[in-house]
Formats: structure tokens, C-alpha cells, sequence
């Protein structure tokens, strides 16, 4: 027994710049508690934003929008009625319900058994490899489901554990995580917080001066540093996209391009971002081979993945706009 909890604790620790970030990280906390200070933060945000007067116009319709002031009786009986709903309606809760019912028929049918059996046998790590590429790309089509169901599948490829860690899955902590986390992007739109600061940053742009190819990649850094904050990529696009569309339209930039960068912008981050829904759950799977990891230990090791991603598209970006070449059928990035 003692053997086996060795083999969980004592794993070989990372050193240099990313021990630091291990380090680092590690103090962050759990992203159920940062769900809940992010859900107090912008109600006492709102507050003191809405009394400070912070306003802005926005430029597609030139309304004003102003900071809403959720700490007011009314604004509270409003974020309690919508608890419910708020969380029924969670995009993702969805998705889960309907992926993990039709786990359970490849699991009970042995048809994920013989499956992971025939991939532990083989024996090149860059066939390993390849496949777990594979296995992410296809688990876009199941959407953020992918982030429950596949950590345990690649788990068994790489420990070669001879067991189906699915038998023993467990989706309570993703649903927890789910309803804070969908209070707090609730309370965030309510606020309109994250509405103005978008439009500031989208004026800012455009009073910069920088057009072309620079003007499209620094939206696309804009995205990845905002995703940091604001993890929900429907969130981010519904707040983004009714300033950024518009400006780089105006730039000569299609909408279609303006998209397409907003995707690798959010890409490039996602793996590293502490209020990400899905950090509780990856967490869960980590530590059951490794008890000592903790967010920063996610953070350390995906973090050269994110520069990896981050050099492959940025540079991809700039060749196929450079080259001129066609991002679809009768679509280009200038128009």
C-alpha cells in the first residue's frame, strides 16, 4: 500500500523557469474558490465603477453603455432569480449529459476496452502520439465534452495502466465548477464590465495607428491575453465581436478574418488559463497519478505547448497573409 502511494507522490519535479511557474501557479487557488472571488469582485466592482460614472459609446450603434450597479436590492433578487437558470442553461452541462450517455454504451459494450487494449500495444511513442492528436482533434466534435471524457483515455496511453479508467468516472466536481463558473460570467455580462473594457481596448486599437498584417495579429495577442480573464469562448465573441468586427472591417479586414483570428487568439491560451471550467476536472485526472499537482503543475506543463501554438499560428498567420492566399471559398483576410 505504502509502494503505491509512493509511486503517486514522489514524481520527479519540474526545475528552472518552469518550476518557478509550478511554483508560482501552485498558489493559485482551486478554480472553484477564484469563481466565487471573481463572482464578489465584480459585484463590488460594479458598485464602485457605476458611482465612479464609467461609461463609454459604443461605436456600432452609438449608444452609451455604463456600468451596472449589481449591489442594489433589486440587482441582487435579479442574480438570485437567475441562479437556476443561469446553470441549467450552461452550454457545456449539455454537451456532457449527451457525451457521457453515449460513454457509458461504448463502456458497457466493451468497445472502448478493446479499443485502448489494441492502442496499448503500440510500441513507437511517435504513433502514441499521433493518435492522442488525433483523439483531440476529433473530440471537437463533442465540444467542451472533450475536456471530461478524453484526459482519462490519454491518461491509459501514456501510463499503459491496463485498466479503463472510465468505469470509475466521476463528472460531480465539472457540474460544480459549471454553476460558479456560469454565475460569474452571468454576473460579468450584467455588469457590463467587460462590454466597455472590450470597446475601450477596440478604440485603443484603432487610435494606434497600426494597420495591415500588424493591426490583425495584435487582435489575435488581444484575444489571448483577454482569454486569460474571461475563459467562456461564447462570452468573449459576444463582447469582441460587436467592437472588433465592425473596426477591422472599417480597416479593411473581413469578418470572416476577424473570426478566424479570434480563434487562434483564444487557441493559444486556453491550456493555460486559471479560470478555465474545465482546470477542475483535469486536475482530478492529474492527481490521481501525481498527488502533489496542482494548478500551477497543469499551468507549467502546457505552457510550452502554448508558445509552441502561439509560434505556429502567429507564424502561419503572417505567411498566408502575406502570400494572399484565400482563408475559404471566395474569402480573403483584406478585402
Amino acid at each position: 500500500m505504502s509502494n503505491k502511494n509512493q509511486t503517486k507522490t514522489n514524481q520527479p519535479q519540474l526545475t528552472g523557469i518552469l518550476g518557478i511557474i509550478e511554483r508560482t501557479g501552485n498558489k493559485i487557488p482551486h478554480p472553484i474558490y477564484m469563481f466565487i472571488a471573481f463572482f464578489f469582485i465584480v459585484l463590488g466592482l460594479s458598485a464602485v465603477l457605476a458611482a465612479a460614472g464609467f461609461q463609454t459609446v459604443n461605436p456600432v450603434n452609438n449608444e452609451e453603455v455604463s456600468v451596472v450597479n449589481l449591489l442594489t436590492a433589486a440587482g441582487i433578487a435579479d442574480i438570485l432569480k437567475g441562479f437556476p437558470t443561469e446553470w441549467a442553461g450552461f452550454s457545456p452541462i449539455g454537451a456532457v449529459f449527451v457525451a457521457t450517455l453515449g460513454l457509458g454504451v461504448a463502456n458497457g459494450s466493451g468497445f472502448l476496452n478493446g479499443t485502448l487494449r489494441l492502442a496499448s500495444n503500440f510500441k513507437s511513442k511517435f504513433l502514441v502520439t499521433v493518435l492522442v492528436v488525433l483523439i483531440g482533434i476529433n473530440g471537437n466534435l463533442i465540444g467542451d465534452a472533450a475536456f471530461v471524457v478524453f484526459p482519462p483515455l490519454i491518461a491509459i496511453l501514456y501510463m499503459n495502466l491496463g485498466r479503463n479508467p472510465l468505469a470509475g468516472l466521476s463528472i460531480s466536481q465539472f457540474f460544480l465548477i459549471c454553476f460558479f463558473a456560469c454565475q460569474f460570467i452571468a454576473v460579468f455580462a450584467k455588469s457590463n464590465i467587460g462590454t466597455i473594457v472590450a470597446i475601450k481596448c477596440g478604440l485603443f486599437l484603432k487610435d494606434s495607428g497600426i494597420q495591415g498584417v500588424g493591426l490583425f495579429l495584435l487582435f489575435v495577442f488581444l484575444v489571448a491575453l483577454i482569454n486569460l480573464f474571461v475563459s467562456s469562448m461564447s462570452a468573449k465573441w459576444a463582447i469582441l465581436s460587436t467592437v472588433f468586427v465592425p473596426m477591422l472591417l472599417i480597416a479593411g479586414i473581413s469578418p470572416a478574418a476577424t473570426q478566424m483570428a479570434y480563434r487562434v487568439g483564444d487557441s493559444l491560451t486556453n491550456n493555460i488559463t486559471p479560470t478555465f471550467a474545465y482546470l477542475g476536472i483535469i486536475l482530478t485526472y492529474a492527481q490521481k497519478y501525481d498527488r502533489r499537482a496542482q494548478t500551477g503543475t497543469v499551468i507549467a506543463y502546457m505552457l510550452p505547448f502554448s508558445i509552441s501554438f502561439t509560434i505556429v499560428w502567429v507564424g502561419l498567420l503572417i505567411i498566408w497573409t502575406l502570400l494572399g492566399l484565400p482563408i475559404g471559398p471566395g474569402y480573403h483576410v483584406f478585402l
